[in-house]
């Protein structure tokens, strides 16, 4: 609103300033009018007498002159200087007072690029050059005419010095000077809109605009050019029908604007209309008074326009559009400024300042700042919805990390998908990936001693532990199943084993702490393997959850049981030792041997990861080349049920108490224990 009521204070103002400006400052001086019957000499045809103002018209190509003799009254002679208002002429001349010389306008008899101007025409009378005493003084105008016709559009009269400083300074500024001004402020306008539309072209209200402004500058340009911009005799009747042109763009400004009947079909209409009548005036060449005659003829649909534009934003502001008062506001005043105009040109005078330019002005600039503010408006939209976009995107965040809790955004990742709410039922990718399997040993049996929600408690200590171990070395946990977990390496196998590894480390400062508390330990097997696995997304559509499926998966769950029957916690497949070399360098590996596995037709080469937070670390080190050549003679044998302890006999005598020889030596028909207790 306050941005409403300084422009309709500025408008107001502006007009106030102009109409002080031009009847306030006026000075009030007598002058006298040089009677309106001027004798016409030389001419080839036509009257022998002309009353001015008036039309004067002949054969065309004349050259011809007009006499004319008055007394300087007593009022005149009495002030300081005389000077001769011959108003707006609108050809070339040459003028004599008593046979002397005092204006040339243009170069008679022929001047080709001879330009009208709006200002007035002032001369200066030398008093050596008078008559006084009631002698009569004589004047002749000679004239050129290469259109067959000549136009007076006021009286010549004298005027004294005031009256002629006022004509020379305040009105030659006003009907020239600050039409250059309008133009170039136009003009600029006009551009900058153009770049803002170039810069996004759906604003199809800019291009109008921009145009409308540019085509108006032209207008402006030869309204207050007192010397022709363009050497040539196109420039008068281009600039006066670039007008129309002008008038066109701003009806399809305000249909585009206000949204109101804004059809194709009219906006052609509009411009084929407003084209046609630039076209109608332009075609005119080197005929000034022809091109002004039809600017004149085509003033109805200038009218016409203006009263739709009326009409449109009427309906604008019935329908309390914000843009709309500016726009009223300033198409009112272009209407009244308008007006005065038009009637002074049906009159067939001319006006003391030429208003309706200062009309075009003034709607332009309330248009522009319509713009300013309607972008000004959109602009702090604009703020807004971004600040809600940032609001809305950290919730989103926010949401993302809360479903990144129960979605790995990892998995979103291999998926494809940016958020969770991408994900749809049966998304689902295949990809190479290594498994850690990790589960707490007899954790049924310790459960059953606890209540659900220490048992609950225990999980989520123990899981809260475990848990960033596999984030920090590349890892991502796909599920916790109970106590156990599952965790996915798509790089390589050596950050599992590092997992692994640092899980057991870390397990013995967790236990230190359940020591402390009065708690038992615990114990932990962790299976690692490598293989071929299908992420996805299953369920329905009302409950859907990530997963992984794969017999990789099972596998590595498989390696993990069988940590409890080689009496080991880490083991490793020769599939993940095989999909990375530089695994074998990374640790201490031994071999346990191809195992058969539920599902599986051959057996599974599998090794022991070595870690120093073992207890029987250095034995096991020690004796893995001899533990190594039993596995692998026994795996050559035929028959693993007929007495087959001697391939194990040397490295029973050596290590008798590696837990891992239980395997061998149930599988070669002697019972065995495993470390945790449970006969099998």
């Amino acid at each position: 609103m306050p941005g409403k009521f300084i422009i309709k204070l500025l408008l107001t103002a502006s007009a106030l300033c102009i109409a002080g400006l031009v009847f306030s400052c006026a000075p009030a001086e007598h002058f006298q009018e040089l009677s309106g019957t001027w004798t016409v000499l030389e001419a080839p045809a036509g009257a022998n007498t002309l009353t001015i103002p008036g039309e004067y018209r002949h054969t065309g190509g004349a050259t011809f002159s007009l006499s004319h003799t008055f007394v300087v009254s007593e009022q005149m002679l009495a002030g300081d200087e005389l000077w001769i208002d011959l108003m707006r002429p609108d050809f070339p001349l040459e003028l004599y007072l008593n046979g002397s010389l005092i204006l040339r306008r243009g170069n008679p008899p022929y001047d080709p690029n001879f330009f009208s101007t709006a200002s007035q025409i002032i001369v200066f009378l030398p008093r050596e050059l008078l008559r006084d005493n009631g002698q009569a003084n004589s004047l002749l105008m000679k004239i050129y005419s290469q259109v067959g016709r000549v136009r007076f559009n006021g009286l010549p009269r004298l005027i004294g010095r005031q009256a002629a400083l006022y004509h020379r300074s305040v009105l030659t500024f006003l009907n020239t000077n600050l039409f250059l001004m309008f133009g170039a402020v136009s003009l600029i306008g006009g551009l900058y809109f153009l770049s803002l539309w170039v810069g996004k072209r759906q604003l199809k209200e800019r291009l109008y605009y921009a145009l409308a402004a540019i085509f108006m500058s032209l207008y402006f340009f030869e309204f207050g050019s007192s010397i022709p911009l363009v050497n040539s005799s196109w420039y008068f009747s281009v600039c006066k029908g670039s007008l129309h042109l002008s008038i066109g763009f701003l009806v399809c400004f305000f249909l585009e604007f206000f949204k109101i009947h804004n059809k194709r079909p009219l906006r052609l209409v509009v411009m084929a209309v407003f084209a046609a009548s630039a076209m109608y005036i332009a075609l005119t060449p080197g005929d000034n008074l022809r091109t002004l005659d039809h600017f004149t003829q085509m003033l109805v649909p200038l009218q016409l326009a203006i009263m739709f534009s009326v009409y449109l934003l009427v309906r604008a502001l019935a329908r309390g559009n914000p843009d709309a008062p500016p726009v009223f506001i300033g198409i009112m005043l272009g209407v009244a400024f308008g007006t005065h105009d038009v009637v002074y040109q049906v009159m067939g005078t001319v006006p003391v300042v030429w208003l309706q330019g200062m009309g075009f002005f003034v709607l332009e600039g309330s248009m522009f700042f319509t713009l300013a503010l309607h972008s000004n408006r959109m602009y702090r939209t604009l703020e807004t919805f971004s600040d809600e976009l940032v609001q809305q995107r950290e919730e989103l965040v926010s949401t993302n990390q809360a479903f990144a809790r129960f979605v790995p955004d990892e998995f979103l990742t291999f998926l494809g998908k940016e958020s969770v709410m991408e994900v749809k039922l049966g998304d689902q990718v295949q990809n190479q990936m290594t498994i850690l399997f990790t589960d707490i040993r007899n954790f049924t049996s310790l459960s059953e001693q606890m209540t659900p929600r220490e048992n609950f408690s225990l999980i989520n200590s123990y899981l809260n532990h475990m848990a960033p171990v596999v984030r920090e070395r590349g890892g991502f946990i796909d599920k916790y199943i109970g106590d156990s977990i599952m965790a996915l390496y798509p790089d390589s196998p050596a950050q599992a084993i590092e997992s692994a590894i640092a899980m057991r480390s870390l397990l013995i400062e967790y236990n230190n702490g359940r020591k402390r508390a009065g708690y038992p330990p615990l114990d932990m097997g962790v299976g690692i393997h490598t293989g071929m696995l299908m992420l996805g997304i299953i369920g329905e559509e009302n409950r859907m959850e990530s997963t992984v499926i794969s017999d990789a998966v099972n596998t590595a769950s498989r390696l993990e049981n069988l940590t409890k029957v080689f009496g080991v916690s880490i083991i490793i497949s020769q599939a993940a030792l095989d999909a990375d070399p530089a695994c074998r360098n990374s640790s201490e590996l031994r071999y346990l041997g191809a195992i058969p596995l539920k599902g599986r037709s051959q057996g599974l080469g599998v090794y022991e990861v070595l870690h120093q937070n073992d207890p029987a670390y250095a034995a096991k080190l020690a004796n893995r080349e001899l533990f190594h050549s039993c596995v692998t003679a026994w795996e050559k044998l035929q028959d693993h049920k007929q007495g087959n302890r001697d391939v194990f006999a040397e490295y029973l005598n050596v290590y008798p108490e590696d837990p891992a020889l239980n395997y061998y030596l149930n599988k070669s028909g002697y019972f065995f224990m495993f470390p945790d207790g449970d006969k099998k």
